[in-house]
């Protein structure tokens, strides 16, 4: 999460989006970086499975359109 909330870095590594799977986290630079919320709580019962479609087609999507990197982070 740390790496997260450190603008230098991201934009040192080209990461101009980030995918959140977090609940509740809300995003630290919205001027400079657009954030995928994907509301998931850190728990073995979580269903992530109903996301991954949409996150995957979100990716899909950042990487056929642009040279900017992707980081996907969760809490832990």
């Amino acid at each position: 999460f740390a790496s997260t909330c450190n603008l230098t870095s991201l934009l040192d590594r080209d990461i101009k989006y980030v995918v959140v799977c977090v609940l509740g986290l809300q995003p630290v630079f919205p001027e400079k970086i657009n954030y995928l919320q994907i509301p998931l709580i850190d728990k073995e019962t979580q269903d992530i499975y109903q996301f991954f479609d949409s996150v995957a087609d979100h990716i899909h999507n950042v990487l056929q359109t642009t040279d900017d990197g992707i980081l996907v982070h969760c809490r832990c």
